[in-house]
């Protein structure tokens, strides 16, 4: 998803708080819809055996997974 030059880039925003958080997470609910995003967490959560409480987390569980598949 974000395993690319831009990784560093979006890790300064995520860590640093620099954009909406929450707008982003309801834009990615709007988009793919609530049972994709829980059915894609859990998918997420299985594999590294931990639970996401927030988006970071996510984000996180996801780049190391397309890291794993690349």
């Amino acid at each position: 998803m974000m395993h690319t030059r831009n990784c560093k880039v979006l890790d300064k925003y995520l860590n640093k708080d620099q954009f909406d958080v929450q707008r982003l997470e309801a834009m990615l609910t709007e988009h793919f819809g609530s049972e994709l995003i829980e059915s894609t967490n859990k998918r997420l959560e299985q594999h590294f055996n931990k639970t996401i409480t927030n988006f970071r987390t996510r984000f996180e569980l996801t780049d190391a997974l397309v890291a794993e598949l690349y």
